[in-house]
């Protein structure tokens, strides 16, 4: 786990302190979010204080189980789904006895959206039937790709933008095109801090595709069908991240840290809102960044 500094949400991390005060803890927690908006600081933090151990040292404690993707030995590559057999894991590790006496059982899934639909399904009967002092917390992205019959067994937590401000005041070396470019997303901020040389890799990316975006339809189409031989085989979160820089690229312009016309900034934003939606629906990806491109010439209204 890396920086354990909470940035923004402090109603959402009062809360926790107080229900574990309380002792009035729901037996699940689905929180969500976009990706950098820290999911994973507040999950940890609220665990951490159920375990009685300091954030930074979570991964250490007994009585935690933390499932995420795996990397496959083979390819080295992170696998495209939580597979049956991690949910499998995670539900018989709720049902046995705390390490320490009248001790919690917490269990952590992130990505809870990439749950295979097996994974998905051991989940759902551990949550109708959880192990005494368990607690689960899932984190997702996409809200939308959790099962319906998952997230009405879970207290739903939604982690909005933080101020501009308030990552300003928390990361004082960051700076304006570094605080619009983020979005109110703050694990972006510390990214970029704390290696200068993504920041540079980010910018000048963000910079194209503001140039692109105003250039003929045939270029733009050529850049698109090059960026696309490039994906990988799951490839759903390589076009997510061409959206992404579109959001961050925009905030840039909006902030005036780049150049582009506020026509043209809102034609893209509801252009890009529409492809996130198809992409959500599982439309061709491809397709869904051409209207993008369509929308930025003037060829195609949103």
């Amino acid at each position: 786990l890396g920086n354990m500094q909470l940035i923004g949400h402090q109603i959402w991390q009062q809360f926790f302190t107080d229900t574990v005060n309380a002792g009035t803890m729901h037996h699940a927690y689905l929180v969500t979010g976009a990706a950098h908006t820290g999911k994973t600081t507040l999950v940890t933090i609220a665990a951490a204080q159920l375990l009685k151990i300091a954030p930074e040292k979570i991964l250490a404690h007994p009585d935690l189980q933390w499932v995420e993707r795996l990397v496959d030995e083979k390819t080295g590559k992170t696998k495209k789904d939580i597979s049956i057999e991690q949910a499998r894991i995670a539900s018989q590790f709720t049902h046995e006895s705390a390490f320490y006496r009248d001790g919690w059982r917490v269990v952590i899934i992130r990505e809870a959206d990439r749950l295979s639909r097996g994974a998905a399904n051991a989940l759902l009967k551990t949550l109708e039937e959880p192990g005494r002092n368990t607690i689960l917390f899932l984190m997702a992205d996409n809200e939308a790709a959790i099962m319906p019959t998952i997230r009405s067994r879970c207290q739903l937590i939604r982690l909005r933008p933080v101020a501009d401000a308030d990552m300003s005041t928390a990361l004082p070396a960051a700076t304006p095109a570094m605080i619009a470019a983020a979005a109110g997303r703050p694990g972006l901020l510390v990214q970029w801090l704390e290696d200068a040389e993504t920041w540079q890799v980010a910018d000048t990316t963000m910079r194209q595709w503001l140039v692109e975006r105003q250039q003929p339809l045939a270029k733009q189409w050529a850049a698109l069908e090059t960026w696309c031989e490039a994906a990988p085989e799951d490839s759903r979160a390589y076009y997510q991240s061409w959206l992404d820089t579109g959001w961050q690229a925009l905030h840039l312009a909006l902030s005036g840290q780049a150049p582009m016309p506020t026509e043209l900034i809102q034609r893209l934003a509801a252009a890009l809102r529409t492809a996130e939606r198809a992409l959500r629906r599982n439309v061709t990806p491809r397709l869904a960044l051409e209207q993008v491109c369509l929308a930025a010439t003037g060829h195609y209204r949103v």
